[in-house]
């Protein structure tokens, strides 16, 4: 079974995503009913990090992948163990330029249609949240171009990295770059997309 634990959703998304899983869940600024602020991509990981009560094993997916990576580096006393799914190093690397930047021109001008075409893409089905889109602009942008190379080699925890070997968002090569960064690291590849679990029974079994 899993330690404490805490579970981040990715970009669009929300805690609901976890809803079928036991722990911590947390909304990311600008989606589901957050109270967190946004500056930065690691003042948020900080702001995340100081809130954990304890040691945890941190789940993360997607965007919320990139936020568990940079947690288990500000405060390694507080992550047992990382759990990515959908994960990437570097996200402007798994996508062409120019599809960057019209999803970005569409945020940039709220477009609801965009945000829920990237849902059904992502999770295969509809997904229904609050979000507000313009306001989460500048998160999107800074986890677009995050570049984690050079932080994920000084993560000395133990990462399970889960990735659907169909996956529409971050194709299944950006999995085995990442596990090829990471000091300790176990790769499981399920079939699937984006997000390639159903409840926590299937991650017990990814994991275990």
């Amino acid at each position: 079974m899993f330690k404490n634990p805490v579970y981040i959703h990715g970009y669009a998304f929300s805690s609901k995503i976890f809803k079928e899983f036991s722990g911590i869940k947390i909304d990311l600024p600008f989606h589901g009913r957050s109270i967190l602020h946004y500056k930065d991509l690691f003042s948020l990981a900080k702001a995340i990090g100081l809130s954990l009560p304890l040691r945890h094993d941190v789940i993360g997916w997607s965007m919320g992948a990139s936020l568990s990576l940079l947690i288990a580096f500000l405060f390694p006393s507080k992550v047992n163990r990382l759990i990515l799914i959908g994960a990437t190093a570097c996200f402007s690397k798994a996508w062409r330029e120019s599809r960057i930047k019209a999803f970005l021109k569409g945020i940039s001008a709220g477009r609801e249609d965009l945000i829920e075409n990237f849902r059904m893409t992502a999770l295969g089905k509809p997904f229904k949240d609050s979000m507000d889109i313009k306001g989460s602009y500048k998160l999107l942008k800074d986890f677009i171009e995050i570049d984690l190379s050079h932080v994920i080699p000084h993560i000395h925890k133990e990462v399970i990295i889960v990735h659907g070997v169909g996956d529409p968002i971050v194709p299944v090569k950006e999995a085995f770059k990442l596990a090829n960064l990471l000091k300790i690291s176990k790769l499981r590849i399920l079939p699937g997309g984006h997000f390639p679990l159903r409840d926590e029974k299937d991650l017990i079994c990814a994991v275990f």
